[in-house]
């Protein structure tokens, strides 16, 4: 009987062992992968590409390859040929555990790249909005500008990140810094139909009737918006705009009004709305022609000649 048991016992034992043997094992995960190939490579890696294969790991947002690297003789403050730092490869990839170790080491947050901008504009560009926050946190110059005098806040309002717009005010970025083809978050923002960022925008401090680059303003950007924006969105953002004293008849470089470009533009609803707050649907721009001349279809001269 006990013979038996064991017996049983033993095969159980056995049927077990063999079950785990042909079990696939899993997949190994990308760090553990990397962390492999180092440990192949790395005795034979020279310098520059121990170096190198810090920015991919931070990227990637393997921690203990960049130990190994680190302890291979990789250095913390290395920047590519195009002045890209470890730090901001890890803050374009969103990496929060990885930026929180870097500075941890006292890497300085802002260190800028050869076009002179820290890892904060590169997170904000890279639309990764936990990265700005963590870069933010650690103290990261919310005011800094790229060579074409994109601001991290231009840059977060091109995105349309409202939060992220709202943590950068809060750390004391400008709302009315003007990138070099002079225009500033407002703009984007209205241009892109983003009612709550513009009315984010005003509240900190944004100007509804500065006058931008060709002396159109946020109103005229709304009007006139993106074609990827849906005319609804377009209409709430000038809806906001006019709600806080943007100037109806402004009129840019050409004379053009809010009114003419949405006419234009073929937006019947921005139209109507423009109408009903007051605009002026007699005036002419700098070539003679009024907002109905300049109407893109019949709908939108129909709400033209209406009431």
């Amino acid at each position: 009987m006990r013979a038996g048991v064991a017996a049983v016992v033993l095969l159980a034992i056995n049927s077990a062992a063999t079950a785990q043997e042909s079990a696939p094992r899993p997949s190994p995960t990308p760090c553990e992968y990397l962390r492999g190939d180092l440990s192949r490579q790395l005795p034979r890696m020279e310098a520059l590409r121990i170096n190198i294969a810090l920015l991919s790991a931070a990227q990637q947002g393997c921690i203990p390859a960049m130990e190994d690297l680190l302890a291979a003789g990789a250095a913390l403050r290395f920047h590519d040929r195009l002045g890209n730092s470890v730090l901001g490869a890890a803050s374009r990839a969103g990496r929060t555990d990885v930026i929180a170790f870097l500075l941890a080491k006292g890497v300085d947050v802002n260190e800028n790249n050869v076009f002179g901008v820290n890892a904060l504009f590169q997170a904000v560009q890279a639309d990764k909005a936990a990265a700005a926050e963590a870069l933010l946190a650690a103290g990261a110059d919310a005011n800094v500008a790229n060579r074409g005098g994109i601001t991290p806040l231009i840059a977060a309002s091109f995105n349309g990140d409202v939060r992220l717009a709202g943590l950068l005010i809060g750390k004391g970025a400008k709302v009315d810094a003007l990138d070099r083809t002079g225009k500033g978050a407002l703009v984007y923002a209205a241009g892109r139909g983003n009612a709550k960022l513009v009315q984010l925008l005003l509240d900190a401090g944004a100007d509804p009737n500065a006058a931008y680059d060709a002396g159109l303003t946020a109103l005229m950007w709304a009007a006139g918006h993106d074609k990827d924006v849906a005319d609804a969105d377009g209409a709430n953002a000038v809806s906001v705009l006019v709600g806080r004293g943007a100037r109806l008849d402004a009129q840019d470089e050409r004379g053009r009004t809010a009114l003419m470009i949405a006419a234009e533009r073929g937006h019947k609803d921005i139209v109507e709305l423009l109408l009903k707050a007051g605009a002026d649907r007699s005036l002419r721009d700098r070539q003679g022609k009024t907002a109905a001349d300049l109407a893109a279809n019949g709908t939108v001269k129909d709400a033209l000649a209406g009431g």
